[in-house]
């Protein structure tokens, strides 16, 4: 009996002592960080594109906040700023035409690509089309209407010269960039409202030459990421810090940064586009910034 009793506190004593050198437990995470975080891209480019070109930065997203990172995206902008409204996403990219209403919601700005760009209109080089009174009765395509260098500025110059485009112009929103001008060269289109530095890309500039731009717009901001504004500023960090490091000497990065049509990543915040804001608060260009669909949205090229 006594051997028993000592072999049992023996045996307490060696669990104990086990007991005493393990690893204290992780703390548990607030089910706020272990749910996927979601970032929402403006539908610029098709669902399956985004996934190939963003991937790199989810899986270095993941890794560094040790939660998953979801892509998300929709089929068309009304829908992105609908369900930025009612806060459905996380982290997001948006045009600059969206962001007082995304900041109403509650997202607060952190980051923006660089430089700024400028957005044009594009004819042929022999076209006759010089004047805003010229394209009356014109075949026009453009980027959509919440896009500022892809078709807004284009509608404030026409309402301008007292020209309604919805009465007017036949207006074809496309929301591809390289349709508008692959559509411009092949005369499908008269004319077409796109990004500049699209003329300067490879798939584009062979045919510069065969292009002319009427008029463009000023400077306008590159899109803004954007964070729900309780996120967690040790969050928020690691995610401007991965953006800021996209480098193009990266392929996986520089495929990103062709992607936005952009050299960089530069931290920012709301202040950064006072002036642009400034700009689509002018009356002639409320209409861009709702959600309630436009007079020309039913038409999308065919």
């Amino acid at each position: 009996m006594v051997a028993r009793n000592w072999l049992l506190l023996l045996l307490t004593g060696l669990l104990l002592a086990v007991a005493s050198h393990r690893p204290a437990p992780a703390l548990a995470q607030s089910p706020e960080e272990m749910a996927p975080l979601r970032f929402a891209i403006v539908p610029y480019k098709s669902p399956r594109s985004l996934a190939e070109t963003y991937d790199p930065l989810l899986h270095r997203l993941e890794e560094r906040l040790q939660r998953p990172v979801h892509l998300l995206s929709t089929r068309d902008v009304a829908t992105f700023l609908h369900r930025g409204q009612a806060r459905e996403y996380d982290l997001l990219l948006a045009p600059p035409t969206l962001l007082l209403q995304l900041e109403e919601a509650g997202y607060r700005v952190i980051a923006r690509g660089a430089p700024d760009f400028r957005g044009g209109v594009v004819v042929l080089a022999g076209s006759a089309i010089h004047e805003p009174a010229d394209f009356r009765g014109k075949r026009v395509a453009a980027i959509g209407r919440h896009s500022y260098g892809g078709y807004l500025f284009f509608h404030h110059r026409l309402e301008e010269a007292g020209i309604d485009p919805h009465e007017e112009l036949e207006l074809f929103f496309t929301r591809q960039v390289d349709t508008i001008v692959y559509g411009v060269l092949s005369s499908r289109y008269d004319a077409g409202v796109i990004r500049l530095d699209t003329l300067e890309t490879p798939a584009v500039s062979p045919f510069r030459q065969r292009l002319r731009v009427v008029f463009e717009s000023v400077d306008i901001p590159q899109f803004p990421f954007m964070v729900k504004g309780e996120m967690d500023d040790q969050a928020v960090a690691v995610i401007l810090e991965e953006l800021v490091k996209l480098a193009p000497s990266s392929p996986e990065d520089l495929k990103i940064l062709q992607s936005l049509q952009v050299s960089r990543i530069e931290p920012a915040t709301t202040n950064d586009y006072q002036e642009f804001l400034r700009l689509i608060k002018q009356p002639a260009n409320s209409f861009c910034c709702s959600n309630k669909p436009g007079p020309s949205d039913a038409r999308e090229a065919e």
